[in-house]
């Protein structure tokens, strides 16, 4: 037995979300993006965990402990950036858990328009 302790069990925590392609440039997301690596990382700066996106472009890290998160998605091949639901940098996602979950994380990306081809100049005869 022990006595003039105070012992505090809090309930895990998760972080999920979603990496979408925007596909008619209007900077929302329409369709899942598959195999996206998403990172953890803790209040220190060091990596956690790591997952990748489903096939809906869902991930999820679960078992946390609350506190303040960050999260970064490594921007696949071939896309760039469009934003993400904090407003800030499109990549990055600060995620505080001390309350409860958060679940509403969404990362947008985009395969970039090519820019249109210049067409030769008549030439004079």
């Amino acid at each position: 037995n022990v006595t003039g302790r105070d012992f505090v069990d809090e309930r895990e925590r998760m972080i999920s979300g979603f990496v979408l392609e925007d596909v008619d440039n209007n900077d929302t997301g329409d369709e899942a993006i598959v195999g996206v690596v998403v990172e953890l990382y803790d209040e220190t700066g060091t990596v956690i965990n790591t997952t990748v996106t489903t096939e809906t472009g869902f991930f999820e890290f679960t078992g946390l402990r609350p506190g303040v998160y960050t999260v970064k998605e490594v921007t696949p091949e071939g896309f760039v950036d469009v934003q993400d639901s904090d407003g800030g940098d499109p990549n990055v996602i600060i995620s505080d858990v001390n309350d409860g979950d958060d679940t509403t994380l969404v990362f947008v990306d985009e395969i970039p328009s090519s820019p249109p081809s210049i067409s030769p100049s008549p030439t004079s005869v």
